[in-house]
């Protein structure tokens, strides 16, 4: 329906101090990365989304805690 989020594969890229990694993302619109403690961009991009040449923007930073799990979701916005 309308206005109800879809799940795509793709690509994320997370960006912090001393990291850039480009993770799959399944069908099931899941990954998961380790990284060291710090803050982190994360943008993604889809095949499925404006032909893969748009970039989508997590809501915000994403602070990883030693020894914890953050969870980051990117969003496309549909035009």
């Amino acid at each position: 329906a309308p206005g109800l989020p879809r799940v795509w594969p793709g690509t994320v890229t997370v960006t912090g101090p001393g990291v850039h990694d480009d993770v799959h993302v399944g069908a099931s619109g899941t990954y998961s990365v380790t990284v060291p403690a710090g803050t982190y961009t994360v943008a993604g991009h889809s095949p499925f989304y404006e032909s893969g040449t748009e970039l989508c923007q997590a809501a915000r930073v994403a602070t990883v805690t030693s020894g914890r799990s953050t969870k980051a979701d990117v969003l496309c916005q549909m035009r």
